[in-house]
């Protein structure tokens, strides 16, 4: 196994032995046979590996997991077309994306160019800051992904809401669990649905913002699942990663997704010194703490945020509603709260604290959107 050239975590890849797919794809592209014993894989909810080849290149293969693949294989399909339309019309692009080598849907592998050395920007922002430069570029480069040709099957496949994918589809979990998820469900997740369900006045704020988009004639060619560690630098230049849910969707999801990230490693942020305190062990003092040291997370990312939204407001193929895009902030909270709590046995007090930050964002975007950096142009 490879020592990792950057902070990102390696580890031993399935044995392809048990995956002679994986070999038989390689070949069948041309790109010879991977070296096992320098092969990785990286972590993540889907079997991957990665490494230099027999043929001299070096490769990524990722094994679509869960739903709709399908659907997520059409839709990597569907992107590559409408970049490769967008680079024969010679759009300025400042940014990439890892060539896509080859697809085989009915084993569900995917091959593309590894990016040997590439810094996932979830490393370079651990506390939801990036230096202001690194921020426009990265602003930049969704306004790009926003200005994109239209795909020509962009009506094929409806809209959908921007519910959880780690949890029971729809907004049907607002009101119950069906009995599949309820036994499948971990006690932390239990207990954030049990939250949700049991606020009356953020479930139907929750409801109003999803169904929103519904008044939305503006919609774009969007990533549709952003989140940090998909943005990878690479000779300084910025790549992003798994195009599954692309497709038309308003703007303001992508740039709701994108703060909320740096919202969410902002709070995170503060589990090194909770953890470290013998003295929060107390509830009432732990939730003290959160509150203090909370305010001063999010005056540390307000710069990050501003810097953001300037680069993508300066190549915005149309303006966005900033209190919309607070709002979805908020929902991209509980998404990740959602995703930490499928192993856990309760939420964290972190999670808690995230939660109350992500419902205030929902029903009071108005007031709280500059709290995190999103404020109108001067």
């Amino acid at each position: 196994m490879p020592a990792p050239a950057t902070g990102r975590t390696v580890l031993e890849p399935p044995p392809l032995a048990a995956a002679p797919e994986v070999a038989d794809l390689l070949a069948e592209l041309g790109l010879g046979a991977l070296l096992e014993e320098q092969a990785g894989a990286y972590q993540g909810r889907n079997d991957n590996w990665f490494g230099p080849t027999t043929g001299g290149g070096r490769v990524f293969v990722k094994r679509l997991g869960g739903r709709d693949v399908p659907q997520r294989l059409a839709r990597m399909a569907r992107f590559d077309r409408v970049l490769a339309r967008a680079r024969q019309d010679g759009a300025p692009l400042g940014w990439d994306t890892p060539e896509l080598l080859g697809v085989r849907a009915d084993t569900a592998l995917v091959v593309f160019a590894h990016l040997d050395g590439a810094e996932p920007l979830c490393d370079l922002a651990p506390d939801g800051e990036l230096p202001a430069d690194l921020a426009r570029a990265l602003g930049r480069t969704l306004a790009e992904v926003h200005a994109l040709p239209r795909p020509d099957d962009a009506d094929a496949e409806p809209d959908e809401e921007p519910g959880p994918p780690a949890g029971p589809s729809r907004l049907g979990f607002l009101d119950f669990l069906s009995e599949k998820a309820w036994q499948a469900a971990s006690a932390a997740e239990l207990e954030l649905w049990a939250l949700l369900q049991h606020d009356t006045e953020l479930a139907a704020a929750v409801r109003t913002l999803l169904h929103g988009d519904a008044g939305t004639p503006v919609r774009v060619p969007s990533h549709g699942d952003l989140r940090l560690d998909q943005f990878l630098r690479h000779d300084g230049r910025l790549h992003l990663t798994d195009w599954e849910e692309f497709r038309l969707a308003p703007p303001e999801r992508d740039l709701g997704s994108l703060t909320g990230e740096f919202v969410h490693r902002a709070v995170r942020r503060l589990a090194t010194g909770l953890d470290e305190d013998p003295a929060l062990d107390d509830p009432r003092a732990a939730h003290a703490a959160i509150m203090r040291q909370g305010r001063l997370a999010l005056e540390g990312i307000r710069p990050t945020v501003r810097a953001v939204l300037a680069g993508y407001r300066a190549h915005a193929p149309a303006p966005v509603d900033l209190h919309r895009v607070a709002a979805l902030a908020g929902w991209h909270l509980f998404d990740r709260i959602l995703a930490g709590a499928r192993h856990a046995n309760r939420l964290h007090p972190l999670d808690r604290a995230q939660a109350g930050i992500g419902r205030t964002l929902i029903l009071a975007p108005q007031r709280s959107a500059a709290a995190i950096g999103l404020t109108e142009a001067p």
